[in-house]
């Protein structure tokens, strides 16, 4: 039984890849990357939905998908760092080498995060509002307009600026971890023999990928 629903959900994907291949264009470009998009697609992610139609309708492959952004481009970022660590004193020399680049976005976060508070503690009061204007029937009907819009703005900008809040510090946790593993990688290249000897090829890419994610999730949860 379970093999004949596997086999006619296969036929399914197939039907569904046939007519969906048919509905796009050929020589239309089917996705567009976050930096040549503007401002309404990027804050809800439309310049997604080319790339996503054509994955749900067929397999995707490596040119379709959009160019990285230049703000995300791991050379760009692991340069920076390598100039600003050996700038850095030793006294928390990691905190010191980051903060240089990161400090913009960190700030941006927080000043997101402070506005999202505020429009939490916000909505209690416009409700309240709401309901004494309610036991109230001598005020005027737009004063109850206004709250009612009021409240449904403050929940759409709280849940807007609680996406941009959460894409920075993805966007910050992913740069980190890219410039760490680029800094270990280019230290484990330019060591000595005497030193390498020091560490096995197992404890290498423990640094690499283990000790690297958990400073990722500390820069991710910190903020």
């Amino acid at each position: 039984q379970e093999e004949m629903k596997l086999t006619e959900g296969t036929r399914l994907i197939l039907e569904r890849r046939e007519v969906g291949l048919d509905a796009i264009p050929e020589g239309c470009p089917i996705t567009v990357g976050e930096a040549d998009s503007n401002f309404i697609y990027r804050i809800w992610y439309w310049w997604l939905t080319p790339l996503l139609k054509k994955g749900y309708y067929t397999s995707l492959i490596h040119e379709d998908l959009p160019p990285i952004h230049p703000e995300d481009d791991t050379d760009r970022h692991s340069q920076m760092f390598h100039e600003s660590w050996d700038n850095a004193p030793r006294n928390r020399r990691l905190i010191r080498a980051l903060l240089p680049i990161y400090w913009k976005s960190v700030l941006v976060a927080a000043f997101l995060r402070g506005v999202t508070e505020a429009c939490t503690f916000i909505a209690p009061m416009l409700l309240k509002s709401i309901l004494e204007f309610l036991q109230d029937p001598e005020q005027d009907t737009w004063i109850g307009i206004l709250l009612a819009l009021g409240m449904f703005v403050g929940n759409v900008a709280r849940t807007l600026l609680i996406q941009a809040y959460l894409q920075i510090i993805f966007r910050v946790s992913i740069n980190v971890g890219g410039v760490l593993k680029s800094k270990v990688y280019t230290k484990a290249l330019t060591i000595s023999h005497r030193e390498r000897q020091k560490y096995t090829v197992g404890e290498i890419i423990n640094f690499q990928s283990v000790d690297t994610k958990q400073i990722q999730g500390v820069c991710f949860f910190s903020l």
